[in-house]
């Protein structure tokens, strides 16, 4: 019985160690992205953490490619060759606040450790080309996910998972029936 619980427990560790399978949740759950504003509207947006004020400020620009960060000494410019549209939001309220809507020009100043990016829709880049913030989307946390599936959906799924737990099932009895007889064959040998 003991050793028939370890050949278990190390299948189903190799099982999950080369699962493909993640589901990662935020430790924040953002509230919806706003609707438009006076018809003007982006899917692209870039939302930055200040820690001091433990605020969050959502950026979307209607032009993602006239974006680019300029190098200080002690912070980098987040400057828009476009219009823009501003928003902030704080833990516990329940939607974006609009603040603003820049034309053209430097929006933010990035301070090392006091603003942060955390997710943008697209990569950022320095004037010279390089990599300043890798294209990094927001990825929504299960619950949010679940939520916004219908039940048929969910059922569907489920139903989508019964071949692939079949083939576990029957590739965990021919490992557990192989190893036996690896064992058997090694004993007499």
């Amino acid at each position: 019985m003991k050793r028939k619980f370890v050949v278990l427990s190390a299948f189903l560790s190799v099982l999950l160690l080369f699962s493909s399978f993640s589901v990662k949740a935020n430790d924040v759950v953002f509230p919806a992205f706003p609707l438009p504003v006076e018809g003007q509207s982006s899917t692209h947006y870039i939302i930055v953490f200040q820690p001091s004020y433990n605020k969050y400020k959502l950026y979307k620009p209607l032009d993602p490619n006239n974006i680019f960060i300029s190098r200080m000494s002690d912070r980098d410019i987040l400057n828009f060759g476009g219009p823009t549209l501003c928003y902030e939001w704080k833990e516990g309220e329940t939607t974006w606040n609009y603040y603003n809507s820049v034309d053209d020009g430097v929006i933010s100043e990035l301070y090392h450790g006091e603003r942060i990016v955390l997710y943008s829709s697209f990569s950022l880049l320095y004037e010279d080309g390089t990599i300043f913030f890798q294209r990094a989307p927001i990825k929504a946390n299960f619950l949010t996910q679940m939520k916004e599936v219908e039940m048929g959906a969910t059922l569907t799924t489920l139903v989508s998972l019964v071949p692939l737990l079949m083939a576990l099932v029957v590739s965990f009895l021919a490992f557990r029936k192989t190893l036996a007889w690896l064992l058997k064959v090694l004993r007499k040998a």
